[in-house]
């Protein structure tokens, strides 16, 4: 299973979507590291990529939307901090029991990127575009 970022997820901000496709390229990374023989050194990696580049886009969006004064901005904050609680609990988990770290955790990785694009991304686009 490979997830692919498409025009279904586009904020219409070329800078925010192209983050979010690199997103899903590194979740895909993840995937491949733990389908089949389970490849704790490449997920490691792959975790720690997530995690630095989540943390960059995050806050470059979070700094848009201050500058635009978006009413949805403390809920994105919370949101994005909640997803990287995720990707540290993770890296912790592959430290400590390699085992038992499965494909269907890094599905819930992209599932909730793609939830949070949706719902939450998509609404800030009518703020934002044309100010990022």
């Amino acid at each position: 299973m490979n997830f692919m970022w498409d025009a279904e997820y586009s904020v219409g901000i070329p800078k925010f979507d192209k983050a979010h496709a690199k997103l899903f390229d590194i979740i895909n990374d993840l995937i491949a590291g733990v389908r089949g023989n389970f490849k704790k050194e490449a997920v490691e990696i792959a975790l720690a990529a997530l995690l630095k580049y989540s943390e960059e886009h995050f806050a470059e969006e979070e700094e848009a939307m201050k500058k635009a004064n978006y009413a949805g901005y403390q809920e994105q904050k919370e949101q994005h901090a909640d997803f990287i609680e995720i990707v540290i609990a993770l890296r912790a988990k592959v430290e400590a029991e390699p085992d038992m770290v499965s494909e269907a955790l890094m599905i819930l990785l992209f599932t909730w990127l793609k939830e949070h694009i949706r719902k939450l991304d998509k609404a800030y686009s009518p703020y934002l575009k044309g100010r990022v």
